[in-house]
């Protein structure tokens, strides 16, 4: 759709995706990726709420290291 209206990525616009599935490696242009780590994610809720199922839990927060992989389909903000 970006280039049937006249624009290149990432010369006129950068695209960015989530989850940093593997065919975003093979998109033209490779496609700009935050990775989330899921399994970690999956194993930590897993492991609340077997925890809770005893008992009363007090509320939590954890955070898990995202991060930026960096392929092509991104690019400087122009002046």
């Amino acid at each position: 759709a970006i280039r049937k209206s006249g624009y290149e990525v990432p010369a006129d616009v950068s695209v960015m995706g989530m989850d940093d599935l593997p065919q975003a490696a093979f998109q033209n242009p490779p496609l700009t990726t935050m990775h989330i780590p899921m399994r970690e994610i999956g194993a930590a809720s897993l492991d609340l709420l077997l925890a809770d199922l005893g008992g009363d839990l007090p509320p939590r927060r954890i955070e898990f290291a995202c991060h930026i992989v960096q392929r092509q389909s991104t690019g400087p903000v122009r002046a």
